[in-house]
């Protein structure tokens, strides 16, 4: 197996073994996938850090005809190009992160979606914004999301019910109205 392979392999493991060991016994129903949605991936990422640690993969990591393990300089170029661009992922969650908060905390009349696309954008993004860009329209967690809701995979928290946003006030109303300039 390739070396994501392996770590993609044990991430899903985690999973499996949340839901197996939490799902017994008096606190089954906070067990599994239900639990909070920040949650959900903690155990399976935890799997997922053993293969940054030298020690742990040279302990079972053999070659299969050698019996060696990883050399060291390999190893470690291994954890550089897999740690490559993490700053600019988290600049770009920031992002859509800071735009949907800011679309569900405050008034409907107040959201002016383009405004606030373009406040984000240029805060988070290294790059000049070109005016125009509706980029945010091709991101369907931006569009479906809830006041609260992390803009991931993941599905919302229950949260309790709430009135309709702006946003989603405008897309039953005016679907179209999204598209224009």
């Amino acid at each position: 197996m390739l070396y994501s392979e392996v770590v993609t392999f044990f991430h899903e493991f985690g999973h499996l073994m949340h839901h197996i060991l939490g799902s017994q016994g008096e606190w089954s129903a906070a067990g599994g996938f239900n639990v909070e949605g920040d949650f959900v991936e903690a155990p399976s990422q935890m799997l997922e850090e053993m293969f940054r640690n030298r020690t742990i993969i040279s302990s079972f990591a053999k070659h299969y005809q050698t019996g060696e393990t990883i050399p060291a300089d390999l190893f470690e170029k291994m954890n550089a190009a897999g740690a490559y661009g993490r700053g600019s992922w988290v600049q770009r969650q920031l992002m859509f992160s800071t735009f949907s908060l800011q679309v569900h905390d405050r008034a409907p009349d107040k959201v002016d979606l383009n405004a606030l696309w373009k406040e984000s954008m240029t805060r988070f993004n290294p790059f000049t914004f070109v005016d125009g860009n509706r980029c945010r329209q091709k991101t369907p967690s931006l569009l479906n999301c809830k006041a609260g809701a992390p803009l991931s995979s993941l599905p919302p928290p229950r949260l309790p019910r709430r009135e309709e946003t702006h946003l989603q006030s405008q897309i039953r109303s005016d679907p179209k109205s999204l598209f224009e300039n």
